[in-house]
């Protein structure tokens, strides 16, 4: 058996450990800065037949009244229906909810109310 060939292989394996090892319990994950904003805002309206009402009629009016009771005053927010394009701010973390309304009682048309939101 080759001595030296023994060693080098027990070298290169004891790196790519430690090397793991370093990188799995050293190196910490990302962790948001602002852990309460990932509420889930949309959840507390999702019930409310007056707020689903709303969604269906593509009302903003009525829209941004029940969210403006919802949402925190601290957060900054827009939401949009049915597309996922809106116009954010690039240097902010931005938090996403969305929410489906598929039906009231008299109809279906199936929206999606997506809800984002940020600190100032």
């Amino acid at each position: 058996m080759n001595k030296k060939a023994f060693t080098k292989t027990l070298e290169v394996i004891l790196a790519i450990a430690l090397t793991f090892l370093f990188i799995t319990f050293i190196i910490k994950p990302y962790v948001p800065k602002i852990q309460e904003a990932a509420a889930d805002y949309l959840s507390e309206l999702s019930d409310d037949p007056v707020f689903r009402n709303c969604v269906l009629a593509e009302d903003a009016a009525c829209i941004n009244s029940s969210l403006r009771t919802t949402i925190p005053t601290k957060y900054i927010y827009t939401f949009s229906i049915n597309i996922t394009n809106a116009t954010l701010p690039k240097d902010r973390d931005i938090f996403v909810n969305s929410l489906f309304v598929a039906a009231n009682l008299t109809y279906y048309q199936p929206k999606t109310l997506w809800l984002y939101y940020w600190l100032p």
